[in-house]
């Protein structure tokens, strides 16, 4: 570090960079409320700073006396509450592209300790974003919270020189990144003395790694770009250094639709960015005896007999038992049960459809038996019965869901609950009072450290209210309030779940249903969370009419995968919009396509996963038809016309022009050249890096590297497609980036119809 660095790092701490004045070797400043006076020492090239007797390097001096990274430590390890409960989890990493070009994953029974590992042994000289994905529930939030305690108390004793520092971002996509940080820092950890300068300059040295929690809406929200240029913008001002620790559902590069990264990789710039993927497994039985051994109160026979009831009745792959929060939850149900045989009879009955309404009713009974009691009266009884605490809970969870937040202010929660039980279940005023002294104490609800704030005890509980809240509103016949509440943000898978089994239980004909979100869907943008929420409910309501009856669900915008895993029958699709979808592991059975639009279809290769679907010509894929084998490398991506066609056949779909079937056998069909399957192939390695040695590229290509070095590779740096850059790493290697955008090479790729001539001509 040099002295103009030193200067820079030490104005992002003062209140004016007008506060900091160095002059003829003598800094002077003024820091939170201190006035420092340093000199400086230069010995075998490094920097030392002189205050007073003391003399630390420039960086020690940084950390210790003006970041106070000690204190932060004692903050996070006071403001993250020790788990003892944290089972060790299963998991498969993807290393950066420079040591894995491959992009094969690796198997780790500890995923706590291989991601300390991972994020202590990434290369220097470039940013690395380190994702963490998973489902809702799967631990990815318990696995940052006990990393940041473990690196905290690390640095305490010594034996590293960084922190992770969590910050929940609640999936919301409209956000400003320095105040949810800045947020963070002081709302949670009482830690008052960063800004987001600061921040950014402790990452640069690397003795910070943000962890940001949440990261949702960047894969799925298309119109505004905020998520998107958020972390974008974070990783430009970087410069190339730090470390940074991203949890979401799914990491950006393993999206095939090479638009759906364009927004992303254009806000990076000419940072120097290396991205890799840790993804948690679902528990096991292992795991959840594990949990069940570490519970007081629980034999292990008994912790058996409950896994045994429910897998028995749910299956062993079941949300109960695989993921990580309902597992503790149905536990502790099990611990604090007065009789566990009927509460083992009980389970025993759940349905795998409903499991989540029973399992959280099953909560509340307890709650409302042993807690909540009025004894006003002569004979104790139960203040409100189950259906009046999911009543209030759902009032709840819509003041948060509009709001776009996961916790609200204690106070508006003790008023939505006066509101609810004095005018919605007109409930006398001793009742009111005593419902409003109790609900900050809710099983279901829990404080938030250090605030005033309330939030459910975990998203699933706060996703379920949501989904009945849903269903309420588009069986009221009010469609206006069904549209403000999807149009507040993306609703969450479980919230969709359980929407749909409201619905279907109700009276109401489901084509009236599809109706009212056809029309939810029409007026608002296409691509909004309006429009993508219809969809999602329509196709999720489908899946569970009967299969003898056809329905038509018209004008509805579908997001990413959504008719993988599915099974439809008796669906017609029209004027609708598809984003990326794979059919893969979906049943069909009479689904038709009218002038609907595909960004991309992926196809399982050397199957008839299609079969039952007919795709009219007006909607056949305009882009690319992916057929990817078991080996990822080597799939095929169609751009021409009659090989899309003849894709979509050999997947088992009827192609139709009007009443006329289109023949299978197609004569004049032009298969890629193989410089340009070489070309997809090597655009690919850009989503793992910004920047890529040829080592990579030959790996990747395997045999096809001769054919690329020789040819391929001169005629995209001539035609600026590709740019070579300097190397400075061991050996003798060249260095490549992106000279255009994504999006220019995913048109000129459709555009060249399988052409590599064509698509070289595209960047003239």
């Amino acid at each position: 570090m040099d002295i103009k660095s030193f200067v820079k790092i030490v104005k992002s701490f003062s209140v004016s960079p007008d506060d900091v004045l160095y002059e003829r070797g003598v800094l002077t400043a003024e820091i939170q409320d201190q006035i420092l006076e340093l000199q400086f020492r230069e010995r075998a090239g490094n920097l030392y700073c002189v205050e007073g007797s003391s003399i630390m390097s420039a960086g020690e001096w940084i950390c210790r006396r003006i970041a106070r990274m000690d204190s932060l430590a004692r903050r996070l390890l006071d403001s993250i509450p020790e788990d003892p409960l944290l089972i060790p989890v299963a998991a498969s990493y993807i290393d950066v592209i420079q040591r894995a070009p491959n992009g094969r994953p690796k198997a780790t029974n500890d995923a706590l300790a291989c991601l300390s590992q991972l994020l202590n042994d990434l290369p220097s000289g470039m940013t690395n974003v380190v994702y963490l994905t998973s489902d809702a529930g799967e631990g990815k939030t318990c696995l940052i919270e006990g990393l940041a305690r473990a690196q905290a108390q690390a640095y305490i004793e010594r034996r590293t020189e960084w922190l992770l520092l969590p910050v929940s971002l609640g999936g919301r996509p409209f956000i400003r990144l320095d105040d949810v940080v800045t947020g963070a820092l002081l709302n949670r950890f009482r830690f008052p003395y960063y800004y987001y300068e600061s921040v950014i300059e402790l990452m640069r040295m690397d003795v910070l790694v943000l962890g940001l929690d949440g990261f949702e809406e960047m894969f799925v929200e298309k119109d505004t770009g905020e998520a998107v240029s958020s972390i974008g913008n974070l990783v430009s001002r970087l410069d190339s250094k730090a470390r940074l620790l991203v949890a979401a559902r799914t990491a950006y590069y393993d999206h095939k639709d090479l638009r759906s990264q364009a927004k992303l990789f254009g806000s990076l710039g000419q940072a120097d960015v290396s991205f890799s993927e840790m993804r948690l497994q679902r528990w096991t039985q292992e795991q959840f005896l594990q949990l069940a051994n570490r519970t007081d109160g629980v034999t292990e026979s008994g912790v058996q007999q409950l896994y045994d009831t429910v897998s028995s009745r749910l299956g062993m792959d079941h949300p109960l038992l695989t993921r990580a929060v309902l597992a503790r939850r149905l536990i502790d149900e099990y611990v604090r049960s007065e009789d566990r045989s009927d509460l083992l009879n009980r389970l025993s009955k759940f349905s795998s459809e409903r499991y989540f309404d029973e399992f959280v009713t099953s909560l509340l009974e307890r709650e409302v038996m042993e807690k909540w009691i009025d004894r006003s009266g002569e004979v104790a009884k139960p203040l409100l019965n189950p259906d009046q605490h999911h009543e209030i809970l759902e009032e709840i969870a819509e003041e948060m869901w509009l709001a776009g937040v996961d916790a609200i202010r204690s106070e508006l929660v003790e008023v939505a609950t006066e509101l609810v039980v004095a005018e919605r279940l007109v409930l006398g005023a001793e009742i009111v009072a005593q419902a409003r002294r109790r609900i900050t104490q809710h099983a279901l609800l829990k404080s938030v450290a250090g605030t005033s704030l309330l939030s459910f005890d975990h998203e699933d509980f706060r996703s379920f209210y949501v989904g009945r809240r849903i269903a309420k509103l588009l069986l009221s016949g009010k469609p206006l309030g069904a549209k403000t509440f999807l149009q507040a943000g993306v609703v969450p898978d479980l919230a969709v779940r359980v929407a749909t089994c409201e619905l279907v239980a109700s009276t109401v004909q489901m084509s009236e249903i599809i109706t009212t979100l056809s029309a939810i869907a029409g007026s608002t943008t296409v691509g909004s969370f309006g429009s993508l929420n219809a969809g999602s409910l329509a196709l999720s309501l489908v899946e569970r009419k009967a299969p003898d009856a056809t329905i038509e669900i018209k004008g509805l915008h579908f997001t990413t995968d959504a008719l993988s895993g599915v099974v439809l029958s008796g669906v017609d699709f029209v004027d609708c919009v598809f984003e990326r979808t794979s059919i893969n592991r979906s049943r069909f059975s009479g689904v038709a396509f009218h002038g609907c639009e595909f960004v991309q279809l992926d196809l399982p290769e050397g199957t008839k996963v299609g079969a039952g679907i007919r795709v009219y010509a007006d909607s056949v894929p305009q882009a690319v038809v992916v057929c990817p084998n078991d080996d990822a490398q080597s799939e095929q991506r169609h751009y021409c016309p009659e090989q899309i066609v003849r894709a979509l056949k050999s997947g088992g779909m009827v192609v139709e022009q009007g009443q006329t079937t289109i023949e299978a056998t197609v004569k004049v069909v032009n298969e890629d050249d193989e410089e340009l399957l070489l070309v997809d192939r090597a655009i690919r390695s850009f989503l793992r890096a910004t920047y890529v040695v040829e080592h990579v590229f030959r790996v990747r290509l395997g045999t096809g590297w001769p054919l690329f070095e020789s040819s391929v590779l001169p005629a995209l740096v001539d035609a600026g497609v590709f740019e070579e850059v300097h190397y400075s790493g061991s050996g003798r290697q060249r260095r490549y980036r992106l000279a255009v955008g994504l999006e220019k090479i995913d048109s000129a790729r459709v555009y060249s119809k399988g052409d590599f001539q064509t698509f070289l001509r595209s960047f003239e």
